[in-house]
């Protein structure tokens, strides 16, 4: 038995395009959640919406607010516009992420610095976002999503890995 649409949860879910973001859409959609899908490319974020859509989501339900988290304007602008249209947020899947793969033998700042601006940035610009209103509800869940490469460094990831160590 499915919840009565007026209490089913909504989720933010970032990086909802691809990878473990679209798996999460794809399987929380499906459940009923009501889905707020974040990315910076809209056409991806469409197609995640129109599948779940044919395999019978309610259209009501997915909503899609392209959006880069790295700008903190966007993230707020986004969170405005979710809030118009579900009144509020219950849960921030921060997932939005990407990777760089590092060179032997080759550093460059501008690597770590666009990956920290992603991977830990691009959480926190969607926490801040949130979590006024979280705390004056006394109500939400922030889920910030990490990876093991935080714990150690690998040669091709290292730029990746100290972002989401920080994380």
């Amino acid at each position: 038995m499915t919840e009565p649409n007026s209490v089913r949860p909504v989720i933010w879910l970032t990086g909802a395009s691809s990878g473990i973001g679209r798996a999460t859409a794809i399987e929380r959609g499906l459940r009923g959640y009501r889905l707020a899908l974040t990315a910076r490319g809209v056409e991806l974020l469409e197609e995640v919406r129109n599948y779940l859509i044919s395999t019978g989501a309610n259209a009501e339900n997915i909503a899609v607010f392209p959006a880069d988290v790295t700008s903190n304007e966007e993230v707020k602008g986004v969170y405005a516009q979710i809030c118009k249209l579900f009144r509020r947020v219950d849960i921030l899947f921060a997932n939005a992420g990407g990777h760089i793969p590092s060179e032997s033998g080759r550093f460059e700042t501008a690597e770590y610095k666009k990956l920290f601006e992603l991977n830990l940035f691009g959480v926190l610009n969607c926490i801040e976002a949130v979590l006024a209103d979280m705390l004056t509800n006394r109500a939400g869940h922030i889920v910030g999503v990490s990876s093991v490469e935080g714990y150690r460094a690998l040669t091709p990831a290292a730029a990746y890995g100290a972002s989401k160590y920080a994380l």
